[in-house]
């Protein structure tokens, strides 16, 4: 009897996945594009400002600076996609490198 309780067990589990509560996985997020830090740095900093990247591996280190004061400012890329893809865009990484961010929704 235990043994095949178990064997049933194991079908449903197998089959449905639903006993242990595992679903499948949720939709997958639209690739809108890719954020446009100059225009982020131009709309949020100031018109002389433009974005610079201090890695070269990285796509963490993005900041807006420009010529006159050599100051730096961070990127918030979330809001950057949404000022360009709308409400609902967010930024994701989808390579491990400065060109690696692509806004989603």
């Amino acid at each position: 009897m235990k043994k095949t309780f178990r064997m049933w067990l194991l079908a449903l589990v197998v089959v449905g996945g639903s006993v242990l509560g595992v679903s499948a996985p949720a939709s997958a997020a639209t690739i809108l594009g890719t954020p446009s830090f100059n225009a982020y740095c131009k709309n949020n900093v100031g018109s002389v400002w433009y974005p610079v990247t201090q890695s070269f591996t990285s796509p963490y280190y993005w900041r807006c600076t420009n010529s006159y004061t050599h100051a730096l400012v961070s990127i918030d890329v979330n809001k950057a996609c949404r000022q360009q893809f709308g409400s609902g865009a967010y930024g994701t990484v989808v390579a491990y490198n400065p060109n690696g961010w692509r806004c989603a929704r």
